[in-house]
């Protein structure tokens, strides 16, 4: 329960002092309730691929984690940490159960616990502000020092590939479309607007031009502006493993790698400053 005070005072902190009101951004508060508290951390159930925020509940001087089919653990405030971790890594196997930590908690146990100099992408970056409240709350300790740095390196077969751009071959199937009959369109549009709203024969010219429309959109023109706009559709979807701006950094060839490394130790040695 203390923890989870912390953790919302530092995200409250932290939007406060950039003016976000949301209490979902850039993440939500833990759900502090009686004696119900949420915890830091995904209950993944292996079994069925559900997900679900961990909450544990207060039972005299004990927390207890529920899971999804009933089971419970006790946490014994007295018990050995080996042991309760023991036990803990147990219980969640039998049960099916992965205890995952959430963004915030991972990244409080790679920067206290495992790294020597922590490196998040921009909007991580985000995440290491508000964890340097929850150290600085919970902790009593400075936060240490992370870096901020962002590069984007494309599946390696995207080399020498130029994306596809759908929004020409729509203004072109677009124009086509409405061109062939632009002029008696346009006269017929007026006709409409100098007939009274709601006449017969009002609905009966508009139902006329849109019955036109569409035997045109039939033509030769309308056909072979849709079939490319068909064949780039295709083309544009199986670009996107290409052009996947997510992917994990070891997919890529180690010479790619070492060629971005070589251009950050340029620039932090000073070198193209």
């Amino acid at each position: 329960d203390v923890f989870a005070g912390d953790y919302n005072g530092a995200l409250a902190e932290y939007r406060a002092a950039r003016g976000i009101r949301s209490h979902g951004r850039p993440m939500p508060d833990l759900h502090i309730g009686g004696e119900e508290i949420e915890a830091p951390f995904w209950l993944d159930d292996q079994t069925t691929g559900q997900r679900e925020r961990a909450m544990v509940v207060r039972r005299a001087n004990r927390w207890v984690l529920r899971c999804y089919r009933g089971e419970q653990f006790d946490f014994d405030p007295d018990a050995d940490g080996w042991d309760a971790g023991r036990r803990l890594g147990l219980f969640l196997g039998a049960a099916g159960i992965q205890l995952a930590p959430r963004a915030l908690t991972l990244t409080l146990f790679f920067r206290l616990l495992l790294a020597d100099q922590f490196v998040h992408g921009i909007g991580g970056g985000r995440y290491d502000q508000v964890t340097d409240n929850l150290i600085r709350r919970h902790f009593s300790m400075a936060p240490p020092g992370y870096a901020v740095t962002t590069a984007t390196l494309y599946f390696p077969a995207a080399a020498g590939q130029r994306r596809i751009d759908l929004r020409p071959l729509w203004q072109e199937s677009r124009r086509i479309r409405h061109g062939l009959l632009s002029a008696a369109k346009r006269g017929v549009v007026r006709q409409i607007g100098d007939l009274p709203r709601r006449s017969p024969q009002r609905r009966e010219l508009f139902q006329a031009m849109h019955a036109n429309l569409a035997e045109q959109s039939d033509s030769p023109p309308v056909r072979q502006a849709e079939l490319r706009l068909y064949e780039a559709q295709q083309q544009r979807a199986a670009q996107l493993p290409l052009f996947d701006r997510e992917l994990f950094f070891a997919l890529q060839p180690l010479h790619r790698l070492k060629k971005l490394m070589h251009s950050y130790e340029q620039y932090l040695s000073g070198g193209d400053r």
